[in-house]
C-alpha cells in the first residue's frame, strides 16, 4: 500500500531494487489469491481483479465477490478484516462497516458510552484535567465527558492525531490543508478565541503528526513521514518556530 496527494493505491515492489509499480486504487488490505487474482477490501465488501503474476500487471476489471465484511476506519482508510492462505482459502470477519464511537471501559470490562451521538473517534486523547476528550477522523471533535456533548473544531482540511498542550488550552494536529497538499502541523485554541494556524516554519512538506509535549510545554515531539528514510522524530519549539531533527536515521523511527 502507498499514498500520494491523489489518494491511496496498491503497488507491487522489487525486494532487490526497491522499485515499485502501481496496480490499482485501494485504501484497504490487498491480498494475492492463487493462482491469478488480487482481492481487496472496499466499502465493507471484497472485490477481486485478475492479476498477471508473471508480468505483475492487473488484467481486466474488478468485480465484487463478497459483502458484509467487518470494516472499520483507520488513518483515513477503511480496513476490511480478511486473509487468504497460500492454498487459496479465504477467511474473514462478518459485520459490515463499523462506525466507531468512544466509550469508557472499567477494569471489569463494562462499557459506558461517552456520548449518545455517533461520530468520529480515532486517535482519542484525554485533556490534562481529564474532563475532555479530543478525537479526529477528517474533522476533529472535543467530547465534554461531564455533559456528554461534543463540539466540532474548525480546522482547515483533514486533521489527525490531536495532542493537548500541558495547560489544556491548545491542540496540535497533523493536517492536510483544504488544498489536500499542505502537510504540516496545525495549532488551535480550544476556546475558539483565536483562529487556528499552520506551523509553516517547518522546512519540510512531508506528512507530520505530533507525538507528545514535554511537561513544561516548551517542546513538541513530532513524527515525520520521510519518503527517503520511512520516518524521523523531530522537535518543534513554539518559542522560535524551529523544527529540528532529534532522531533521523535510515530506518523508520
Amino acid at each position: 500500500m502507498g499514498a500520494t496527494d491523489l489518494g491511496w493505491f496498491a503497488a507491487v515492489g522489487s525486494l532487490e531494487t526497491g522499485e515499485h509499480r502501481r496496480l490499482l486504487p485501494a485504501s484497504g488490505r490487498v491480498r494475492f489469491l492463487p493462482p491469478n487474482h488480487l482481492v481487496y477490501g472496499q466499502g465493507g465488501g471484497l472485490w477481486a481483479v485478475p492479476f498477471d503474476l508473471e508480468n505483475l500487471e492487473v488484467r481486466g476489471a474488478a468485480r465484487p465477490v463478497m459483502d458484509n465484511v467487518l470494516s472499520h476506519p483507520y488513518a483515513n482508510t477503511q480496513q476490511e478484516h480478511f486473509a487468504i492462505s497460500e492454498t487459496g482459502t479465504l477467511i474473514y470477519l462478518p459485520g459490515g462497516i463499523v462506525h466507531l464511537s468512544p466509550v469508557w471501559v472499567d477494569r471489569d470490562g463494562r462499557r459506558t458510552a461517552i456520548t449518545q451521538q455517533s461520530g468520529p473517534s480515532l486517535y482519542p486523547k484525554l485533556s490534562p484535567d481529564g474532563n475532555r476528550l479530543a478525537a479526529s477522523q477528517g474533522d476533529s471533535w472535543i467530547y465534554d465527558l461531564e455533559g456528554g456533548t461534543r463540539t466540532r473544531l474548525a480546522t482547515e482540511g483533514d486533521s489527525f492525531v490531536p495532542r493537548w498542550s500541558p495547560d489544556g488550552e491548545r491542540l496540535v494536529f497533523g493536517s492536510f490543508g483544504a488544498d489536500n497538499q499542505t502537510k504540516s502541523l496545525y495549532e488551535l485554541r480550544v476556546d475558539g478565541q483565536a483562529q487556528g494556524r499552520f506551523l509553516e516554519d517547518s522546512p519540510s512538506q512531508n506528512r507530520q503528526y505530533p507525538i507528545a509535549w514535554t511537561s513544561d510545554g516548551h517542546e513538541l515531539l513530532v513524527f515525520e513521514l520521510d519518503p527517503e528514510t520511512s520516518g524521523n522524530i523531530l522537535v518543534w519549539t513554539p518559542a522560535d518556530g524551529e523544527m529540528r531533527p532529534l532522531i533521523a536515521t535510515a530506518f523508520n523511527e
